[in-house]
């Protein structure tokens, strides 16, 4: 919970040496992810750089910590869901040789483009059927690429059943 000083004043605001009228223009700029520093300069009248960089990084951070807090999740009864995994890799330099593999398991809804990820360090029947529990509601309908993991989404436990 944001803590206020005065009762119309976040702290961020108060600790910061920049203009309100400049946090809001530059996290205005930033939702629109316009990112191009020179333009961003200009408007916001920041005098460097870092500053902009500094506060690009906040409103990351503040996101990141808005949704580990509050999870999204998706889907309930009447509503279809399609789930996958993909590994995601990392070329050394642009050159051939891999250098990190990571495994990131996510599902989308597809009307309203409600979505998760998620980092996983395994792709075993543990660990994705209890991401599933986590972040899908129950009754949705699950569509898959029929991965071997996946065989038990239908037989939840508790309330947690699918139409798979």
């Amino acid at each position: 919970m944001q803590k206020y000083n005065n009762y119309s004043t976040p702290r961020i605001f108060s600790t910061s040496k920049l203009a309100i009228r400049q946090v809001l223009d530059l996290t205005y700029f930033w939702a629109q992810q316009i990112d191009y520093h020179a333009f961003l300069r200009r408007p916001c009248k920041f005098g460097s750089e870092s500053t902009i960089v500094d506060w690009k990084n906040f409103a990351r951070d503040l996101c990141d910590e808005r949704f580990l807090r509050h999870p999204v999740v998706i889907g309930g009864p009447g509503h279809i869901v399609e789930i996958d995994e993909s590994a995601w890799t990392k070329r050394k330099h642009n050159w051939r040789r891999l250098v990190s593999n990571q495994w990131v398991f996510g599902s989308i809804y597809r009307d309203t483009r409600e979505c998760f990820a998620v980092l996983v360090d395994q792709r075993d029947a543990a660990t994705l059927l209890s991401i599933i529990y986590q972040y899908i509601r129950a009754g949705t309908t699950i569509y898959s690429d029929q991965w071997v993991a996946y065989n038990g989404i239908a037989d939840g436990p508790g309330p947690h059943r699918y139409n798979y």
